[in-house]
């Protein structure tokens, strides 16, 4: 269904394509009273200024929109691929600078907040080559599935999706279940490269994880990127992409993240994921529509049940 939807639409303007995102995101929001309850707790939890009724149920609405949004951009139109071109890019020369040191890019995005797709878009229009790492679980577009309980339709959308990326995208790394380490000798090598990978900062899947403040409540983080960096010299940067409305983006690249504060290297790697943590609570404070994870926030966290779009 998902499918046909996205093929078809293809051919429709683009006030239409909102129309219809926009549509099964308010569905989506008005059928999943379990996890706006969670979402509502989290946003209650978290070190905010406090909503009322209305600032409340703007940003919860927010939120769905964010993921349908998202999935139809994953197969823009003919006209939204031309639009895309003249979407702004701001702090590429933090991206420009880390290039010229030679070692490598890690571009740190949210599963969470804004668009990773329109940000990922936005860098390939420009014509930057991207390395994307997702993780085995990763089906496309903020859905989320292991191999092993998928069916034949939720592997025919995964491979949908992974071709709709492969679009905008160098290359797809999948980091395994297992305790393989032979992607990280993949991602050394692209580095060394001076190549670009592009991976979730505030992934909670990895070998080792720690927690960290996020506005004021503590969040599991993975410390691999930072670990990586620190062996690679490579540069990493928090990448956004703001949205406003449909079909109005903005991409921003933050200034490095220091993986060397400390000569200890467990200090380092646990100062450089409270770095990345501040810089998205900075953002999910101010664009509090834009974050979807605030479910993560809720105290106790979420079961898998409440995982689901919406």
């Amino acid at each position: 269904m998902v499918i046909a939807l996205l093929k078809v639409s293809r051919r429709f303007p683009i006030p239409v394509r909102s129309f219809l995102a926009d549509t099964i995101a308010l569905a989506g929001y008005l059928g999943s009273p379990g996890k706006q309850s969670l979402r509502t707790q989290g946003l209650r939890n978290a070190a905010i200024e406090r909503l009322d009724d209305k600032q409340l149920r703007a940003t919860l609405r927010g939120a769905a929109y964010r993921f349908w949004r998202e999935t139809f951009w994953m197969a823009p139109s003919s006209t939204e691929v031309e639009l895309i071109r003249s979407m702004p890019l701001r702090g590429e020369e933090h991206l420009q600078q880390a290039l010229g040191r030679g070692k490598g890019v890690l571009l740190l995005e949210s599963n969470n907040f804004g668009s990773r797709i329109m940000a990922r878009r936005i860098l390939h229009s420009r014509g930057y080559a991207l390395h994307q790492v997702h993780m085995a679980v990763h089906l496309g577009s903020g859905f989320v599935l292991a191999p092993k309980d998928r069916d034949w339709s939720s592997r025919m959308l995964g491979r949908y999706f992974e071709r709709c990326e492969k679009e905008f995208l160098e290359e797809i790394i999948y980091l395994p279940a297992t305790e393989s380490m032979a992607f990280t000798r993949t991602m050394m090598d692209r580095l060394k490269q001076n190549c670009i990978i592009c991976l979730a900062g505030d992934g909670r899947y990895g070998q080792r994880l720690i927690e960290a403040p996020f506005l004021g409540i503590p969040k599991t983080f993975s410390t691999g990127m930072i670990s990586l960096a620190r062996s690679s010299g490579a540069t990493v940067l928090p990448l956004f992409c703001l949205g406003d409305g449909y079909s109005r983006f903005a991409a921003i690249i933050e200034a490095p993240i220091d993986v060397a504060t400390s000569p200890q290297r467990d200090a380092s790697i646990a100062a450089a994921i409270v770095q990345f943590s501040e810089v998205l609570g900075k953002y999910a404070s101010q664009y509090k529509d834009q974050f979807s994870g605030w479910d993560e926030l809720a105290i106790p966290p979420p079961t898998a049940a409440d995982t689901g779009p919406g």
